[in-house]
């Protein structure tokens, strides 16, 4: 087996895409060289506890209006490209991801 470090925070659309990628090329394959470890990675580690707005949020991070579209309008097409159907503009609030962090690393 081939041991398979996976970062990932929930928050993360480019996580949720790769790993549905990785999932799509294993099946493909018929089984699975792997031995997967989910490892946490924060996103967001300075995020407020109460989250903040999405929109003012992403146009802090990609330089405005113009750079959180044009990022966003890759992560639709890499979501559809693989199958998967993310309704990005329904989210309100980009959330700190603290408590699903801790909720996954429980399980």
């Amino acid at each position: 087996m081939i041991s398979l470090d996976i970062l990932s925070d929930p928050i993360c659309p480019w996580c949720y895409i790769g790993k549905s990628n990785l999932d799509r090329a294993v099946r493909r394959a018929g089984a699975s060289p792997f031995a997967e470890t989910w490892r946490i990675f924060r996103l967001n580690p300075d995020m407020p506890a109460e989250g903040l707005d999405r929109k003012r949020y992403l146009e802090w991070k990609f330089g405005g209006a113009e750079g959180a579209k044009r990022v966003y309008d890759k992560i639709a097409e890499a979501g559809r490209a693989a199958g998967l159907d993310m309704n990005l503009g329904a989210i309100s609030r980009t959330p700190n991801t603290f408590d699903a962090h801790r909720l996954i690393r429980w399980s």
